[in-house]
């Protein structure tokens, strides 16, 4: 479980999380990983000017005061994901995953390549053209159609490139499997893969020094850092020929449901569909994605995070149906069955999110075992007691997930 914390109520023994969520949404948000340990660094994290932090309460080692506790049973708790009333993925497959993994690799590798060389040629100030876009988006909509397992597991466990460019692709794909859920239509999935794809490149017209900084940014640099989802929009305008319903996701996808967000402190019935979307998925891939100063947080945890801020920084409707369509135990999720053998979920099935297809490769001493598939669902078999972090043990999800 996970606790939003004042600054001044912070004590030795609590444990902080580095969500990785301060540089974009709220350079405020103390971010260094790790166990409090003594006043003097208590002092250091206000003098540097830092309102909140967020501890996960099942390694903070203390007792909480009273002011805490109290917090602790307001909106600001990050329940368990177990606990809601969220429920796993909707929707048939055409095709197997087997099948549609080719196909989702080389959509991927297109679109890749795609936003590639227009960041560049927007960097160098070169005519940028945005005609193939669409196209780019629609392969990611097939793929999605047939199979969303596909393509949700190539860009959350493979590595592409570098994470300039990988987070808009992954933004993109995870705005088209969510809109799959909703029952958009095929020109809506294209013009939400589209926004995503295209929602930080105004991010090209922030000075490098502030984008790459590896400490707090000052209150002016954090003003500039705010620009940029508006230098984006702009930048796109003048192109032309892209929808309104593209340009908004760009412009307000750090707008969130309480109208603590920015550039307009817009709220909720203020928002279109498209800023919900592209907002939602931008933060689950900036929690769940490595970075050069934090690991990713395993799926289960993030969506955990999340659903604490429903109603705050998320619709909680479009969040339960997030969850709901991801799953509680998303594709890739590393987990250990009340038997002790450990494995990766390798699908998702509706109406059972608690049970997931899983595939099976270490016994309870992480020793490998015949791999072996089981289907959850049927309430014969095992179930899982606990989402596990691969890091933790030095395997890569998408040797196990993908292997044959």
């Amino acid at each position: 479980m996970y606790l939003k914390v004042p600054v001044h109520d912070l004590e030795i023994g609590m444990y902080v999380v580095n969500t990785g969520l301060s540089r974009d949404d709220d350079p405020n948000l103390y971010s260094v990983e790790g166990l409090i340990t003594s006043e003097a660094e208590i002092r250091a994290i206000k003098a540097d000017g830092y309102q909140e932090v967020i501890i996960d309460m099942g390694r903070t080692i203390v007792r909480l005061h009273a002011s805490v506790r109290q917090s602790e049973d307001s909106s600001h708790t990050f329940p368990t994901i177990e606990t809601s009333a969220a429920c796993g993925m909707s929707g048939q497959n055409q095709t197997s995953l087997s099948d549609e993994l080719p196909k989702a690799e080389k959509a991927l590798g297109e679109m890749l390549f795609f936003v590639r060389e227009f960041t560049r040629d927007v960097r160098l100030g070169k005519q940028i053209d945005v005609s193939a876009s669409g196209a780019i988006a629609e392969g990611v909509v097939d793929s999605v159609s047939r199979n969303s397992q596909a393509m949700l597991g190539l860009c959350k466990l493979k590595s592409f490139d570098e994470y300039t460019y990988t987070h808009s692709i992954n933004v993109s794909v995870l705005a088209v499997v969510y809109g799959k859920c909703l029952g958009l239509s095929r020109e809506q999935l294209r013009e939400l893969g589209v926004s995503g794809m295209f929602h930080d490149i105004g991010k090209t017209a922030v000075p490098e020094q502030i984008l790459n900084k590896p400490g707090k940014l000052t209150a002016d640099e954090f003003e500039i850092m705010k620009t940029h989802p508006a230098k984006g929009r702009a930048m796109l305008f003048r192109i032309g020929d892209l929808s309104r319903d593209i340009l908004d996701g760009v412009l307000h996808h750090h707008e969130r449901h309480n109208g603590k967000g920015y550039p307009n402190s817009l709220t909720a019935n203020q928002l279109g569909l498209f800023p919900k979307i592209i907002g939602m998925v931008d933060v689950y891939d900036a929690l769940t994605s490595r970075r050069c100063y934090k690991q990713g947080m395993i799926p289960n945890k993030a969506l955990s995070l999340m659903f604490g801020l429903r109603g705050e920084d998320f619709e909680a409707g479009h969040l339960d149906r997030f969850i709901k369509c991801l799953g509680i135990y998303p594709l890739g999720s590393f987990v250990r069955l009340d038997n002790g053998l450990r494995g990766f979920v390798v699908e998702t099935v509706d109406n059972s999110p608690l049970r997931p297809k899983v595939k099976l490769f270490f016994d309870n001493a992480m020793r490998k075992i015949t791999p072996e598939e089981l289907d959850l669902s049927d309430y014969t078999t095992p179930a899982i007691i606990e989402c596990l972090d691969p890091a933790m043990f030095d395997i890569n999800p998408a040797d196990y997930v993908f292997a044959t």
